[in-house]
């Protein structure tokens, strides 16, 4: 579908940008966009940006009666402004970037839903869209639950969908991208680890702005190819594509549009982190353990529905990391579903329509 960039300027001065999509020659999707629309805020993967979404499910959660918000994190696409890291501080008034910019993008998030005056919204949360999805609910679990005086009702957060997400305490085995996870890890104290992720970073920029754009297809098919071969064979049959290969490609210019610094680097210093005890999950543990063991019908029912999905072929993000949010995040209280064969972007994007249908599940076709 046709990504439509928009922007909201956010109480801080900075720009929180988001893309919209429509299809104008589908009846039958113009038809659905006459009634009201439920909103599905989309977090995008690891390195991308909201664009990502109409290459993967915009239209399957269209056809279910949705509409996308693709949210760029700071930095990414063309108009996101990047993170003010000075401008939160912990109590101690030490600043934790990572985590400061992690509070201040779902600051934003909760910005726009109040603007849209949405009364109910649903999430998806892909790849390394996941822990900003986490910590997303954590806050609105936090406000809602824990701290019922804020009285957030009038904004209800239906359901989580989690589509081959990455858990910050699931531990790195597994994964492609284990060495970045180091360095990013390791950059908090190693000024050689904070330069080698910067310097990739940047790298990104530079080879998607400069060097792929020039590239013939016939090029980028081979190229892809032979970069895609520790991938399992759900992902290369996808990814070798054509079509696919140009809308993905796009998708990836569109993010590095202001370089891959400071917004890719920024990116993996948040989502890479790994720790034994995350805050955010740390949260929503607690809220929907406490839920399972009282078997508490109202507090139950306040709860969003959560539906973790992926690929048991993943090899970028293992399927072990979304056990481990089913059995000890969540306490068995998600939808878990495993896709036998498929891997990462396989899932992603083939599986659209079911992980579409389960945040639109009680939406008026």
């Amino acid at each position: 579908m046709k990504s439509i960039e928009q922007s909201l300027l956010l109480k801080d001065g900075r720009t929180l940008a988001y893309h919209t999509f429509e299809e104008k020659d589908d009846v039958l999707l113009q038809q659905r966009h006459q009634r009201p629309k439920h909103p599905v805020l989309y977090f995008h993967g690891f390195p991308g940006c909201g664009a990502e979404a109409g290459i993967f499910c915009a239209r399957s959660v269209a056809k279910e009666g949705g509409a996308v918000y693709a949210i760029d994190r700071p930095g990414m696409g063309t108009m996101s402004s990047r993170y003010d890291i000075d401008t939160r501080r912990n109590s101690n008034g030490v600043c934790d970037p990572a985590r400061a910019n992690l509070e201040t993008f779902v600051d934003g998030v909760w910005e726009l839903v109040k603007h849209e005056g949405w009364e109910e919204f649903s999430v998806i949360g892909v790849s390394g869209g996941g822990p900003y999805a986490m910590a997303f609910l954590a806050s609105y679990l936090q406000k809602t639950i824990q701290e019922p005086r804020h009285q957030l009702s009038e904004h209800r957060l239906r359901s989580v969908c989690l589509v081959g997400a990455i858990c910050m305490t699931a531990g790195t085995h597994g994964m492609l991208i284990e060495q970045l996870v180091k360095w990013a890890n390791k950059g908090t104290s190693s000024f050689l680890h904070r330069c080698l992720l910067g310097m990739w970073a940047a790298s990104l920029g530079l080879i998607f702005n400069y060097f792929i754009r020039w590239l013939p297809l016939s090029w980028l098919v081979y190229l892809n190819s032979w970069s895609n071969k520790l991938l399992p064979v759900a992902d290369r049959t996808w990814m070798e594509r054509p079509t696919n290969i140009s809308s993905f490609l796009e998708a990836t210019q569109t993010m590095v549009a202001q370089g891959g610094y400071p917004g890719v680097y920024d990116d993996a210093k948040i989502l890479l982190r790994q720790e034994k005890r995350n805050p955010n999950e740390e949260i929503v543990r607690r809220c929907y353990g406490s839920a399972s063991r009282s078997n508490n019908v109202d507090m139950m029912g306040s709860l969003p529905t959560v539906g973790i999905f992926h690929g048991t072929e993943d090899a970028n993000v293992p399927v072990s990391h979304s056990k481990y949010m089913h059995d000890f995040v969540f306490h068995q209280r998600s939808t878990f579903i495993e896709y036998q064969g498929l891997g990462h972007v396989s899932t992603i994007a083939e599986r659209s329509d079911e992980y579409a249908a389960f945040v639109n599940s009680d939406v008026p076709k």
